[in-house]
Parts: structure tokens; sequence; C-alpha cells
């Protein structure tokens, strides 16, 4: 097969759509008919298959290079993935200890106010009568 069928049989296999091989194997096989009409050489069939075999090897080799890059872009958005997994992480964490201090600046106010040095010496009682006249009085 003479390099100027070769390059029309790559750009028939390149004009084609990937998800449709019936179609370019139909085309293949019409422009081999044309070829073996114009040729009446005895080599046609040895050229015919050593013309396969350079477009299989270029499809494969856009394949593997269509692979690569889609690993590549893989990596990339898993990468991309794991960091904001990380960081939603890190807002749960945040949250938490924002709750946590919190709570324990509101326990600390609590004990400011709740805690006398006579309180420990007086029944449960009489700390609730303080409290109710505290809360009717309202903050000294």
């Amino acid at each position: 097969m003479s390099n100027m069928v070769l390059i029309k049989v790559v750009a028939l296999v390149m004009s084609y759509n990937k998800s449709n091989p019936k179609e370019f194997f139909e085309a293949l096989r019409e422009n081999n008919l044309n070829n073996n009409r114009n040729n009446s050489n005895g080599n046609d069939e040895m050229n015919l298959d050593e013309g396969l075999r350079e477009i299989m090897r270029a499809i494969i080799q856009k394949a593997i290079e269509e692979l690569n890059l889609l690993t590549k872009y893989m990596n990339y958005f898993h990468k991309k993935y794991l960091a904001y997994k990380n960081y939603v992480l890190m807002c749960k964490i945040y949250r938490w200890i924002l709750e946590r201090r919190a709570l324990v600046e509101k326990m600390i106010e609590f004990e400011k106010k709740r805690i006398r040095s006579t309180s420990f010496f007086q029944n449960s009682f009489q700390l609730l009568e303080e409290e109710k006249e505290e809360n009717l009085v309202g903050p000294i």
C-alpha cells in the first residue's frame, strides 16, 4: 500500500465517530475495494495487512495517549477531592471547638455568678429562697 493510500485511510479513521466502529470498518472496506480496483498487483493483500497494522497502531497509540491524559486528570481531581474532604473535616472540628469554647465560657460565667463563700454552709432551702429573691429583684 502506498503512503498516499495509507494517509487517506488514516484520515478516514480520524474523521469517523469513535462511538460507531461499524461505520469505520464499512468505510475502510469500501476504501479497500476502491483501491483494489485501481491496483492490480499481487502484493495487494500483503500491503493491505501492513496498512491495517499501521492503522491499528495509530488507533492504539491514540487510545494510550487518551488513557494517559485521563489518568492525569483523574489524579488531579482525586487530589482536589481529598483536599476538599480534609477542608470539610477541619470545618467540623473548628465548629466543635467553638461550641466547646462557648460552653466552657458559659460554665465559667455560671460559676462566677453562683458561688459565694457562705453558700457552702447554708442548707439548700435557704439557697432556693435567696435565688427566688435575686430573680425578683434582679442582679446586684
